[in-house]
């Protein structure tokens, strides 16, 4: 699964100041992830998802915030545009947004707010297309455990990815 996983792993355009990235410890990582269903839960109960887990394991540095994928609180949209400003790399990890309208106008804004942005496409690839702007674009197709560790492992340079897109897409 973890062979499959990292296979899958598609880099469709990669700003070189920015991915991988390097120096972990010394440079101002930020998250905003788009939860699933599933890992909404857990952040209700105050408990971080397992993308963040593994991105802190990697990047000790790591400021999060969490969004659930169809509606936000004004407090939890105000802290991702302050995190989006304070960071030196922005992840945006999206699920579905393409078909969120909310979720793709409020990614396409803190994209707009961040220097410079990672947009992680957790689920499928047609997110890509909606966040075109973004100068470092990667997807893994899924966000299963083995796709997640594969996602954190290209964003730390483990290795390059290789994936290639199953569709045809612009970005």
């Amino acid at each position: 699964m973890r062979q499959a996983a990292r296979a899958a792993v598609t880099l469709l355009k990669a700003d070189a100041n920015v991915f991988p990235i390097e120096n972990a410890e010394k440079r101002r990582v930020g998250l905003v992830e788009f939860a699933s269903n599933y890992e909404s839960a857990v952040l209700d109960k105050g408990e971080i998802s397992s993308l963040q887990k593994r991105l802190k394991a990697r990047f000790p540095r790591l400021k999060t915030v969490a969004l659930h994928t169809r509606w936000h609180s004004e407090e939890v949209v105000a802290q991702a545009f302050d995190l989006a400003l304070e960071s030196e790399v922005l992840i945006i990890a999206t699920r579905s947004a393409h078909l969120v309208d909310e979720q793709t106008a409020l990614v396409q804004q803190l994209i707009g707010a961040a220097g410079q942005v990672i947009v992680l496409c957790l689920r499928n690839p047609y997110d890509a297309a909606a966040f075109r702007e973004a100068g470092t674009i990667l997807c893994t197709y899924s966000d299963t455990p083995p796709s997640l560790n594969a996602a954190v492992g290209a964003l730390a340079g483990d290795f390059k990815p290789q994936g290639k897109l199953p569709i045809a897409l612009e970005v």
